[in-house]
């Protein structure tokens, strides 16, 4: 009789005992977005280590928790939702998206993910290992066009009150505005947003290896490109217009026109004509 006791019980005692690693970590997610440390706090171990993707060193509690805690993460709301995730007899691992608001103002496509390990220790987590990171060159390059235009339009309409505050002054003025400047940005009509699409496309220098007269195109400023010929190498400056994907530069003979047709490629007509590839 004790043995049927026994052998009935211990499916009991073995649920009561096991720990829903799943639920754990799912509630660690959401201290980390409600910005609620004092739970977190607890939700790992006192010698609790993360390995963050790429590096070697192994980072401490305080460490992690200042991550989050940190005022330009937690004033910009940055918040990572667990999209997928499994476990093991001991561990669970997540893909999980990481959100920024600018990249919702910006309208990025391609965000940043994350594959993730957690160990435990008994009901809280000992260990979180991120294993890599998905979608970051793409991410990366997305961020940086649509960046490079918005910051064009905070340069033209703020960059002289910037300019007058001292470095240390500067970058807080710009870290507790910047959100602000980019959903500014953000309700340009279509048209004045592609204006600086194409003027950050132009930022640089367009090389042709076609063209009999000109040789480089080395676009500067607003409004401002400089020409160099084939030949001896001298450049003069002139100005150039912006009509939608096409760009008219001025010399002292005719305009020159060339078509937009990515950011590292510009086609010419006319004297113009062949193709300048971006250096």
């Amino acid at each position: 009789m004790k043995k049927l006791f026994l052998i009935l019980s211990c499916p009991t005692i073995i649920a009561s005992c096991t720990v829903d690693k799943i639920k754990i970590v799912e509630e660690l997610n959401q201290n980390i977005n409600s910005r609620n440390y004092k739970q977190l706090s607890e939700n790992l171990v006192e010698n609790f280590e993360y390995m963050r993707f790429r590096e070697d060193s192994i980072h401490n509690k305080e460490y992690f928790i200042e991550i989050y805690s940190k005022p330009t993460l937690k004033n910009n709301n940055f918040k990572d939702e667990i999209i997928d995730l499994g476990e093991t007899d001991t561990s669970v691992f997540t893909i999980e998206r990481h959100y920024r608001p600018i990249d919702t103002i910006l309208q990025v496509k391609n965000l940043t993910e994350f594959k993730k390990t957690y160990y435990f220790n008994g009901n809280r987590v000992s260990k979180i290992t991120i294993d890599t990171i998905l979608n970051e060159g793409k991410y990366e390059d997305e961020m940086t066009k649509l960046s490079d235009q918005a910051i064009m339009f905070i340069e033209d309409k703020y960059g002289k009150d910037i300019e007058e505050l001292n470095e240390k002054d500067r970058q807080n003025y710009f870290y507790e505005n910047f959100l602000n400047y980019f959903l500014e940005y953000s309700k340009l009509s279509v048209k004045e947003k592609n204006e600086y699409k194409i003027r950050s496309y132009l930022k640089g220098t367009f090389i042709s290896n076609d063209n009999p007269f000109y040789k480089r195109l080395e676009f500067k400023g607003k409004s401002t490109v400089i020409i160099y010929d084939p030949y001896i190498g001298f450049g003069f400056p002139t100005s150039y217009v912006i009509d939608e994907d096409f760009i008219r530069i001025r010399t002292d003979k005719s305009d020159l026109l060339l078509e937009i047709k990515d950011e590292k490629t510009l086609v010419g007509e006319g004297w113009a004509k062949g193709t300048f590839i971006k250096k």
